[in-house]
């Protein structure tokens, strides 16, 4: 009987179940199932019917646990085998923006932008599009407009990193919180060399990437596109 009842197994399996999402989510899963199991058991003591509780309590309990679930998954993703001047996508979404902009900080010219808005159902997990240098990681406190919005690349907190080829391309990656997304978590380190497919960085609950690239380059993707990181080839560069 005691076998059953098992508690290094339970917490095996509790360890094993936690570890399919990522390591960023790890405390945010365990904080709320643990508050919200508190909260089910107080309100079952205090409703007046077991149907009420079930309907009123544990089923949007069980609804919110799920999303939570859901936003922290972590696929493995093998990038595309592709030529050193390939740049694929970084993060999942939906093609919001193609244009040419104005870039005095990264860039310091014109440059191609595109950018990918992740809503809440996407993998928030983004990753490194180019084999390249991280040479410059910039932190830019802001504000939380909408991610659609255009005024967000400029306006929103955002994590930049200014990646660096081998033979001298500059690809800027921006990751960029949304209204909803109130922490961007970014993983490099300034001056550390990246293959595609490490880790970027983490978003959470909304939000969108943008990726600057040199004028000349040649962009595969269109508007209204839904790339998956690591498996769409975002552009070719010059």
């Amino acid at each position: 009987m005691c076998n059953r009842f098992d508690l290094s197994k339970i917490a095996n399996f509790v360890k094993k179940s936690i570890m399919r999402f990522h390591p960023v989510g790890h405390r945010l899963i365990i904080a709320s199932l643990v508050i919200l199991s508190i909260v089910n058991v107080l309100l079952y003591f205090l409703s007046p019917t077991i149907y009420l509780w079930l309907i009123l309590f544990v089923a949007p309990s069980l609804v919110l646990v799920f999303l939570i679930f859901r936003f922290f998954r972590y696929p493995h993703r093998i990038p595309l085998e592709v030529s050193e001047k390939t740049v694929l996508a970084p993060a999942d979404g939906k093609v919001v923006v193609i244009e040419q902009v104005h870039d005095d900080r990264f860039i310091k010219g014109d440059a191609i932008q595109i950018s990918t808005f992740m809503s809440a159902h996407n993998v928030h997990l983004n990753w490194v599009p180019i084999d390249a240098n991280a040479t410059e990681l910039v932190y830019l406190p802001g504000k939380y407009l909408l991610a659609r919005n255009p005024k967000s690349s400029m306006l929103n907190e955002m994590s930049c990193v200014l990646f660096t080829t081998k033979d001298g391309q500059k690809v800027v990656v921006k990751q960029i919180a949304g209204a909803m997304a109130r922490r961007v978590i970014p993983f490099l380190n300034q001056g550390d060399d990246y293959k595609r497919g490490d880790e970027l960085g983490f978003i959470r609950f909304g939000s969108r990437v943008d990726v600057l690239l040199p004028l000349g380059s040649k962009i595969m993707v269109k508007l209204g596109d839904k790339p998956k990181g690591l498996r769409t080839v975002l552009a070719e560069l010059p």
